[in-house]
């Protein structure tokens, strides 16, 4: 029997982010390179999970008007759940922090697209 690795096509990785760029997008625009983030990270991972599983329009749209709730319940249950299916369908351990900040998801997911052949 195949492993889920083997028998399920994963596609392309996303990019690598550092901490410097991330933190200095993020000041630099007054938070717009957040909005721009979450989009561009959705579509790495739906793209490389071949699913959608993440949307950047909930949690942009979705926190303000909850009051901040929905971004907590995202942090503590949908993040680190999507970093364990990006973590197993790229071979590795699925291990993810109990509580995902955006940086915490980025450099998770740093981590796999790391680990990935070019």
């Amino acid at each position: 029997m195949q492993s889920m690795n083997s028998s399920q096509s994963k596609g392309p990785k996303g990019k690598v982010r550092g901490f410097f760029s991330f933190f200095f997008f993020h000041l630099i625009t007054l938070g717009v390179y957040n909005v721009f983030w979450w989009f561009k990270v959705a579509n790495e991972v739906n793209t490389f999970l071949g699913e959608q599983r993440m949307s950047a329009a909930k949690v942009i749209f979705l926190s303000p008007l909850t009051l901040g709730l929905y971004a907590l319940v995202w942090q503590f249950s949908t993040g680190p759940k999507i970093i364990k299916d990006v973590q197993q369908r790229a071979g590795l351990l699925p291990k993810a922090p109990f509580f995902v900040s955006p940086w915490s998801f980025q450099s998770s997911l740093n981590k796999v697209w790391n680990a990935l052949p070019a």
